[in-house]
């Protein structure tokens, strides 16, 4: 794979999930208490999924283990 494929991944990666962050933190502050509460609640399940794909790539040196390590 291209050094140029691999950038343009990283880069629709990190502008879309600074997007999602962004619209998520727009979304609770405008909805008052219960909404922080619930997207914070929805945001957890992600900690645990990077927390094994960070555990899952420390071994694992093929492409797909360097972008999940990315991710």
């Amino acid at each position: 794979m291209t050094p140029w494929i691999a950038s343009i991944i990283a880069l629709f990666v990190w502008w879309f999930s600074t997007g999602a962050i962004l619209m998520a933190v727009k979304y609770a502050d405008r909805a008052g208490q219960r909404a922080r509460t619930t997207t914070v609640l929805c945001g957890l399940p992600m900690i645990l999924v990077g927390a094994y794909g960070f555990w899952w790539s420390l071994d694992n040196e093929t492409l797909f283990g360097v972008y999940v390590a990315f991710l």
